[in-house]
């Protein structure tokens, strides 16, 4: 599994990745101003393709945006 992190130090975003199915390690040398961007770069170099994104258990759209993303 994969996930994006805001990091309030560096104020940017940085892609996590599950090890060992217990810890969540930082790809080192990677960070996104924009989640956007951190979100194509899985896209690019292949890790939405062979892993799963973490998302929220329980998320409930809170926009109709949102919403229709889901669908």
């Amino acid at each position: 599994m994969y996930r994006y992190a805001f990091n309030p130090y560096s104020l940017r975003w940085e892609i996590q990745l599950l090890r060992w199915g217990f810890f969540w390690r930082t790809m080192r040398g990677l960070s996104f101003e924009y989640l956007t961007d951190a979100e194509t770069f899985t896209d690019q170099v292949g890790i939405a393709a062979h892993y799963r994104e973490q998302r929220p258990f329980n998320h409930t759209p809170v926009t109709k945006e949102q919403a229709d993303e889901q669908s």
